[in-house]
């Protein structure tokens, strides 16, 4: 028995994400869309579209990575502000002793809310958090 030389795109596994054309019938290949779809860390299903399906997979494939580290690129309540954000992630973490609490609540109260504290939690970039560690050294923070 002989194999078609045709060959399938492999099967992705549960929870890799998928990428799927947006209309089933198209008038001409620019007005067609791509989507991603893929379930971040908090079992959400997120979805963009795309142009191209190029574009699609490797939207894909980044927010993968993301949630396999454990991370998320979307905030829970995108207009919480940083302050209550951190209050929160102190709230709900275990500390083994109550001084680390206590030096935690410190710095966030300190060092982070002073300047970066009513910023939107989904508004907060790398440069964001850049020019607050470039703040606090030259404030002696830091070394």
């Amino acid at each position: 028995m002989q194999q078609s030389s045709t060959s399938v795109a492999a099967k992705k596994a549960n929870g890799q994400g998928s990428v799927y054309p947006k209309y089933k019938k198209v008038v001409d290949k620019k007005s067609q869309r791509y989507v991603g779809a893929i379930y971040d860390i908090t079992g959400k299903r997120r979805k963009k579209t795309f142009r191209l399906k190029k574009d699609a997979e490797n939207w894909v494939a980044e927010q993968r990575i993301i949630r396999e580290r454990g991370g998320t690129s979307y905030a829970v309540d995108p207009k919480e502000s940083i302050e209550n954000f951190l209050n929160n992630w102190v709230s709900n973490r275990y500390f083994n002793s109550p001084e680390t609490e206590r030096n935690y609540r410190g710095a966030i109260k300190t060092r982070i809310v002073p300047y970066i504290g009513s910023v939107p939690a989904s508004k907060v970039t790398t440069r964001t958090l850049e020019q607050l560690i470039k703040t606090l050294r030259d404030k002696g923070y830091s070394k």
